[in-house]
């Protein structure tokens, strides 16, 4: 059981270095490049953001929620998309919470309010 704690604990610094310095990357070479595009998934909507036409972040889900559930319009992917362009932009992390989604016209479930 340590060592399942001490692998979630391992995975979750890695993976705050990585955003670091993607996010340390964004910012100092090339901030004004990135572009929100939505696409088609089983179930629904996701989005990516691009940089320099390269894509950066691909979400086929809806992140901060249990589960791989799809965004259910095209609509909220791209407002999604859009809120991690601003975030990156304004040199924040680009990761959505719960609140975020719901903000975003979601339930606490990912379902159109």
């Amino acid at each position: 059981m340590k060592i399942n704690k001490l692998h979630k604990l391992l995975l979750a610094v890695g993976f705050v270095i990585v955003v670091s310095f993607v996010f340390f990357c964004i910012q100092h070479s090339f901030p004004a490049t990135l572009k929100v595009k939505t696409f088609r998934v089983a179930g629904g909507w996701g989005y990516a953001v691009d940089v320099k036409g390269k894509n950066f972040i691909y979400q086929p889900f809806i992140p901060g929620m249990t589960g791989e559930k799809a965004f259910p319009d095209k609509s909220t992917a791209r407002k999604a998309g859009n809120l991690v362009k601003t975030r990156l932009h304004k040199g924040k992390l680009p990761s959505l919470t719960k609140e975020d989604i719901i903000s975003l016209g979601l339930d606490s479930l990912g379902n159109s309010r």
